[in-house]
């Protein structure tokens, strides 16, 4: 019978949760993921958590937790609605500025 884990963030987590999933798939992932990493250790203190889930020890998973007032990205409405094309958000904000067409994003 397979274990599942869910737990916080820890240190070994943090290439995982930076890359999306995305492990050791390209230098610019890598370098994305480092300026995710460093956003959320800087939100720690404003309530922002990372929880991963593990199964039999492997991560599978991540869940972002935090206040409506850190969160990356606008919201819109009374039933929470996400714009992920917010500027405000540092991830997209790197993409764009790479002009990494791999991506499917060109600079705008």
């Amino acid at each position: 019978m397979s274990s599942l884990v869910i737990r916080d963030m820890q240190k070994e987590d943090e290439y995982f949760v930076g890359t999306c999933t995305h492990t050791n798939e390209s230098a610019i992932l890598d370098e994305y993921a480092k300026r995710r990493i460093s956003w959320l250790r800087n939100r720690f203190d404003d309530g922002a958590r990372v929880k991963v889930a593990l199964r039999d020890g492997q991560r599978k998973g991540f869940l972002y937790v935090m206040p409506i007032e850190v969160c990356p990205t606008d919201v819109n409405g009374n039933k929470v609605q996400w714009n992920f094309e917010s500027p405000k958000d540092p991830i997209r904000a790197a993409i764009l500025e790479t002009q990494d067409k791999s991506l499917g994003h060109e600079k705008q």
